[in-house]
């Protein structure tokens, strides 16, 4: 009986927690050199692709290069620039993408191929 009340009270908290969404947010960082006579706005869009191309190493709990940046990218809830700073020389930019986590970890992961894009 103690059994069937403890599978009762799972099932129930799998189910009450099913409904509700799970979200997980992905942290990168980019330090970017300035070239030569390249612009600030070039620059700072080359260091925030290369911040996002970076986000396939995020998860700790995954080999690198497992996360599809395209599949993030396509199904993100948001995007934001935590910090940016511009020096003479550089760019640094840090970004956070929050993803469903159920999404993130069903659709995104290709565990067998760590190097996709």
């Amino acid at each position: 009986m103690k059994f069937i009340v403890i599978n009762i009270f799972f099932i129930s908290l799998v189910t009450s927690q099913s409904n509700d969404l799970q979200l997980t947010s992905l942290i990168s960082e980019n330090l970017y050199e300035i070239q030569g006579s390249e612009s600030l706005e070039s620059a700072k869009n080359n260091c925030l692709n290369q911040a996002i191309s970076r986000l396939s190493n995020s998860q700790p709990m995954l080999p690198p290069g497992s996360l599809s940046i395209s599949c993030i990218m396509d199904n993100k809830k948001a995007m934001n620039v935590l910090e940016e700073m511009v020096t003479d020389n550089n760019v640094f930019i840090k970004i956070e993408v929050v993803v469903s986590t159920e999404f993130l970890f069903s659709n995104c992961v290709n565990l067998n191929n760590s190097k996709i894009n």
